[in-house]
């Protein structure tokens, strides 16, 4: 990280100084350590602006990330979270935040997952040929996501809807193998596919019987406001930001670990 750190903090503040940047603003862990000290010496910069787009939970175990955080925040003008539930997670596990934090809700395009052609998915993938219902989710496979979950969830629905199988969109982030080994082991090889990112995942959305989310925590999931806003019926576990936008058995289901 120090290498990183010093290659990309002055080629930052060199970006801000050349278009005579008043504002910085950054979002995601690393983005917000490497924007802050370039904004802080960049002349031209007189606002800093840092995001919390997730719960902090994956600093749990890496108590130097939040003491990094803290430094950060002292030299931080505004803290843009995405849900109350960030905001509140942020309020208890960070320091130097007094009059910073605000919550800005995240925006998708409704009128693209509301009228994109649904994916023909049972042509593209022939496992699905035979599936009466396709429970699908969104999102890159690491291990915050709990794709193992969504696996061992479909095995039990098929005890009792066979015909069910299961898709999952999202890159590699670590945990392929892993959940690869776990489908053969549930033997769900011909029941459950791995699609891969994809550049617009509005198609595959629109294509689900429903959407299972299982992640075990978040900030303001994008993929359950994708899927609302695709038509699909949502069942996600109750993290972050989820409760703000599924209201329980009217417009989701949420579920508690």
């Amino acid at each position: 990280m120090t290498l990183v750190a010093a290659e990309f903090v002055p080629s930052i503040r060199s970006i801000c100084q050349t278009e005579k940047a008043p504002i910085l603003q950054s979002f995601l862990f690393w983005q917000n350590v490497l924007a802050v000290p370039a904004g802080v010496f960049a002349k031209s910069v007189r606002v800093i602006v840092t995001g919390r787009r997730n719960t902090g939970n994956f600093k749990d175990r890496r108590l130097h990330y939040q003491f990094i955080e803290n430094l950060t925040n002292l030299y931080t003008d505004a803290i843009v979270c995405n849900a109350a539930e960030v905001a509140h997670d942020a309020h208890a596990r960070e320091r130097f935040l007094t009059g910073k934090l605000e919550v800005i809700g995240n925006g998708v395009d409704v009128e693209h997952f509301g009228k994109a052609r649904p994916m023909n998915l049972r042509k593209v993938y022939p496992a699905l040929v035979d599936a009466e219902y396709i429970v699908g989710t969104v999102g890159n496979m690491k291990r915050q996501k709990r794709h193992d979950i969504f696996l061992r969830t479909i095995h039990k629905l098929r005890e009792v809807q066979p015909n069910l199988k299961g898709i999952i969109v999202g890159r590699d982030l670590g945990e392929e193998k892993s959940l690869r080994a776990l489908r053969e082991e549930l033997d769900l090889e011909e029941a459950v596919i791995f699609a891969g990112g994809v550049t617009d995942p509005a198609p595959y959305v629109r294509a689900f019987d429903a959407f299972l989310l299982t992640s075990d925590f978040e900030g303001m999931p994008n993929a359950i406001l994708e899927a609302m806003a695709a038509h699909c019926p949502v069942v996600t576990t109750a993290s972050g930001g989820t409760e703000e936008v599924v209201e329980h058995c009217r417009t989701g289901f949420l579920t508690y670990t």
